[in-house]
């Protein structure tokens, strides 16, 4: 009887559990979809600095314009990441644009997804600038 009402006990906490989790996921793809649709107002590229200001008000960049934007010699902080660029020159933890043995300037989309121990989580908190073109 003791056996049945700890097994009891096991898959109604299980099932509680489970379902909290997917509750929470919903949750986590509501807000990345809010997030992947709004962008922080950009730094308006200088004359010798590359990118535009698109309509939507967002940096265009290519992988080639994000390299300049690598946090050196007084430059802005970006990275991109799934196609977006996030602007890291203000954060704490990309001082002179690396961070972790990461230079910013690049696509670090494949870092973010699958090395970083706190996966794009951490992008909520950064300023979401633009978006990479071809």
């Amino acid at each position: 009887m003791m056996l049945k009402k700890m097994a009891l006990g096991i898959l109604i906490f299980t099932g509680i559990f489970v379902g909290f989790a997917c509750e929470n996921d919903r949750y986590n793809d509501d807000r990345r979809e809010e997030r992947e649709s709004k962008f922080a107002e950009p730094v308006t590229p200088g004359e010798d600095e590359p990118g535009i200001i698109n309509a939507d008000g967002a940096l265009e960049l290519t992988l080639e314009d994000l390299s300049y934007y690598d946090g050196t010699d007084g430059k802005r902080a970006y990275v991109a990441v799934d196609g977006f660029i996030y602007d890291m020159t203000d954060s704490n933890y990309w001082r002179n644009g690396g961070h972790n043995g990461y230079q910013s300037g690049q696509d670090l989309t494949d870092a973010i997804n699958r090395v970083s121990p706190h996966g794009p989580a951490f992008l909520e908190r950064v300023p979401k600038i633009g978006i990479i073109v071809e």
